[in-house]
C-alpha cells in the first residue's frame, strides 16, 4: 500500500511554492487586481492551505523565539 500522507507531490509543492515567493497571488507592479484575483482563484485549494499554514506556523515560531 503506497500511500502518500500529502494530498500533492513534492514537486509540485516546490513550483507552487517558488510561485509564491515570487509574489504569484499578490499585488505587485505591472499585474493587475483582476490578474491578482484570477491568480488566486488558480491556487488549488490544498495547496493553499498548506502555504498559509506555513506561513502561520512560522510567523508563531518567529515570535516566540
Amino acid at each position: 500500500m503506497n500511500k502518500r500522507l500529502l494530498p500533492f507531490s513534492p514537486e509540485e509543492y516546490w513550483e507552487w511554492n517558488e510561485k509564491f515567493e515570487a509574489g504569484y497571488g499578490q499585488l505587485r507592479p505591472g499585474v493587475s487586481t483582476e490578474e491578482v484575483e484570477r491568480e488566486i482563484a488558480a491556487i488549488p485549494e490544498k495547496i493553499r492551505g498548506t502555504y498559509i499554514a506555513e506561513k502561520y506556523i512560522g510567523k508563531r515560531k518567529e515570535n516566540s523565539s
